[in-house]
């Protein structure tokens, strides 16, 4: 199963749930069945992880914050099995990438109340609220692969 988590410039949102998530398969044993990514659909491909969301993964106990912005586009729907976005505007420009109802099939929202909201350039408190739920969503989200393995 690979799974690609998506935001807006995949410097925030979607590597925090990529690594959050990562660490969670590596948890339960499953990296070998799981695998996770991130891109964004108006990156700027090879930006790094915003210092914010990086220093809030810091604090949580996560050390591998290696990360490099990747876009996402129509062709990557051929290389994952489940498309994550964070909110209504990337779901937006995912399903109108989508070239098939398969691909759009693929695309669900990674919090169930549906925003995730950007803490870009926000407060230390921002980025502590979109780790937390993002950490929530990925425990559930975690729940229905293993139900689909």
């Amino acid at each position: 199963m690979k799974v690609c988590f998506v935001c807006f410039g995949n410097i925030c949102r979607s590597p925090t749930a990529e690594i959050v998530m990562r660490e969670k398969v590596e948890r339960v044993g499953l990296a070998d069945r799981i695998s996770v990514a991130s891109a964004g659909v108006g990156a700027s491909p090879g930006d790094p992880l915003d210092p914010g969301s990086a220093a809030t993964l810091r604090s949580h106990g996560h050390s591998a914050l290696e990360h490099s912005a990747t876009t996402f586009g129509s062709t990557a729907f051929k290389e994952y099995d489940l498309v994550v976005v964070v909110d209504r505007l990337t779901a937006l420009h995912v399903l109108l990438s989508a070239e098939a109802n398969e691909d759009r099939e693929k695309v669900q929202y990674l919090s169930k109340r549906g925003e995730v909201p950007n803490p870009w350039r926000g407060t230390e408190a921002d980025y502590e609220e979109v780790y937390d739920l993002i950490d929530r969503a990925c425990d559930e989200l975690l729940v229905e692969l293993v139900e689909q393995l």
